[in-house]
């Protein structure tokens, strides 16, 4: 794995420090989950899962 240096890419030809924007939001949902600013909606999650199967 890449090391992140600032230049460099990695074996895809991307740069290693810049993480796609989904990712960014899925960890700072979760974090905002663990530090209990986002309350859990069931039914928007299950909503999002259906979604995500129908377009796969």
């Amino acid at each position: 794995m890449a090391d992140g240096l600032p230049g460099q890419q990695d074996p895809d030809g991307q740069e290693p420090d810049i993480l796609p924007v989904r990712f960014l939001r899925v960890v700072d949902a979760r974090r905002r989950l663990a530090q209990g600013w986002l309350i859990p909606q069931p039914e928007v999650i299950a909503r999002a899962l259906i979604l995500l199967a129908a377009l796969d």
